[in-house]
């Protein structure tokens, strides 16, 4: 009596999903059952060029529900490299233009005075527009706050000797 046992080793089939760089190198490798789904391989790099940076924006083709070997490329999308920040002052007088990097800050000027009207003095409180992580061309301007000036009137008695002080706001009548 002869006893035979079989055997069997299993043979999976998988589907090769291959991830690009733009400049045609791999980036990743999935081998993938079918009608399964490959795993997100992260963002590919794209080297700047004089005028641009590249931001990762998708792949050309999903990479869900495999059924067949895949060549998947990634999409950029191009974005200026410099950016000009302008910064005015109140007369909207260009009082500092910069270039500035993608994604860098630009350096704010000093804090420009507003000078005091007759009922107001002006306080500078910030920039228009943030001037940090800069991503667009900008046109940034003073931001005042104002408050109604406030006088110090004296009363005298016949002596020449104050008898009230009182800190009376600009248009205000002082009272005795």
């Amino acid at each position: 009596n002869l006893i035979v046992n079989a055997l069997f080793e299993e043979n999976y089939k998988y589907y090769l999903v291959t991830f690009l760089n733009e400049d045609t190198s791999v980036f990743n490798t999935q081998q993938v059952l079918p009608n399964q789904d490959a795993i997100n391989p992260g963002i590919p790099l794209k080297e700047a060029s004089t005028d641009y940076i590249y931001e990762f924006m998708s792949w050309d083709k999903l990479y869900t529900n495999i059924s067949e070997d895949l060549i998947i490329k990634p999409i950029f999308k191009a974005l200026d490299k410099y950016y000009t920040v302008n910064f005015y002052d109140e007369f909207n007088n260009l009082i500092s233009s910069q270039e500035v990097l993608y994604k860098e800050d630009a350096t704010a000027p000093l804090a420009p005075k507003k000078a005091s009207t007759d009922m107001y003095d002006f306080i500078f409180r910030t920039w228009s527009e943030n001037y940090l992580d800069v991503t667009s061309n900008l046109e940034i301007y003073p931001v005042y706050e104002s408050t109604i000036k406030k006088f110090i009137v004296n009363f005298y008695n016949g002596e020449n000797e104050i008898i009230s002080t009182q800190l009376i706001a600009y248009g205000s009548s002082a009272q005795i």
